[in-house]
């Protein structure tokens, strides 16, 4: 797993660790992870037009007007530790109540 990250604040720092180790740990899922539990509601990923490689929360998040680049409004200032940019002024660093469920059905024994 490669991390790449900048020089700044312990809270980015911390924030873009635990963020990448969640993608190893496939948080956040598509969807609909389990047959257990409703689709993930704030999941988007990079199809979706907001920002982002890979699977996301928009936990939190407010969204810009569309333009060419994010058609669907690129998503700014999610809450979620599983939100697409750093943001450590506005992320909780944790998960939030909707990925923990998610998060729970994973067996962790391997990235």
């Amino acid at each position: 797993m490669l991390i790449k990250y900048a020089p700044g604040s312990d809270a980015a720092y911390y924030q873009c660790v635990s963020h990448e180790f969640g993608h190893g740990f496939k948080q956040v899922p598509d969807k609909k992870s389990s047959d257990s539990l409703p689709d993930h509601a704030t999941q988007y990923d990079h199809h979706d037009g907001h920002g982002g490689q890979g699977s996301h929360c928009s936990t939190g998040s407010t969204a810009d007007a569309p333009d060419a680049t994010f058609t669907g409004g690129r998503f700014r200032d999610g809450t979620c530790i599983m939100f697409h940019q750093l943001s450590p002024t506005t992320c909780t660093q944790t998960f939030c109540a909707t990925c923990e469920p998610h998060l729970r059905l994973q067996s962790f024994d391997s990235l």
